[in-house]
């Protein structure tokens, strides 16, 4: 028989309809031939309402049945109680940022995240994650930083950066990222005064280095 004229609505249990190709395959068969479209709401792999519109046809239409004919069915999903995880970040070998952010992004599953953490980027302390359709889940993990190598230290109390291979704000930068501390540039359109590595962002001076055009700011 035609289906045609009819307003349907109830359960997807009840027509065993779970996903999205469940709801098509579904809206398909009981359109038998009809021009059809579908919506579905909810995740593809557990679907909370499939609507499909149908339309008759010219004969059916004649014959003074609806042009327009509907089936729709939900499902209450239940709510999942939200899950909060708590782990040393070395069980899943998260030791800088990259780590924690490919971690929080596989946890969402497709879902919306955000991540943060502390430390420094290449060398994390801990990493922390909320993820879900409402950000209602969370993963932390802690980890003990890897200590940074200590810098050579010159014997003279005046250092100078060239001793050091160091001539500008790149090669500043270069120097204080290989023994993992934060770069302080210090400098002129002459050229460079100082170069400072710290103990993180705002942390204690650790090196500083003297440009060429120090010498020469103070004795002018």
């Amino acid at each position: 028989s035609t289906a045609s004229g009819f307003a349907m609505m109830g359960p997807c249990d009840d027509d065993n309809i779970q996903t999205d190709d469940d709801c098509t395959v579904f809206c398909k068969d009981l359109a038998n031939g009809m021009k059809w479209s579908g919506t579905m709401k909810g995740p593809s792999t557990k679907i909370t309402e499939c609507n499909c519109t149908f339309q008759a046809s010219a004969a059916d239409i004649r014959n003074g049945l609806p042009s327009e004919n509907e089936y729709t069915c939900t499902r209450e999903t239940p709510k999942e109680p939200p899950v909060s995880i708590t782990e040393d970040c070395e069980q899943r070998d998260i030791s800088d940022w990259p780590d924690c952010r490919a971690e929080c992004s596989a946890l969402a599953a497709g879902r919306g995240h955000a991540a943060r953490f502390d430390g420094g980027r290449g060398n994390i302390s801990a990493c922390y994650c909320t993820y879900g359709y409402n950000r209602e889940n969370s993963f932390t993990c802690n980890r003990e930083p890897t200590p940074p190598p200590p810098i050579p230290q010159p014997q003279t109390r005046s250092v100078k950066c060239s001793e050091s291979g160091i001539s500008d704000q790149d090669t500043c930068f270069a120097f204080c990222t290989e023994y993992q501390r934060t770069a302080q540039y210090v400098g002129t359109a002459n050229g460079l005064l100082k170069c400072r590595c710290r103990l993180g962002e705002g942390g204690p001076v650790n090196f500083e280095c003297d440009g060429d055009q120090d010498s020469y700011l103070r004795s002018g």
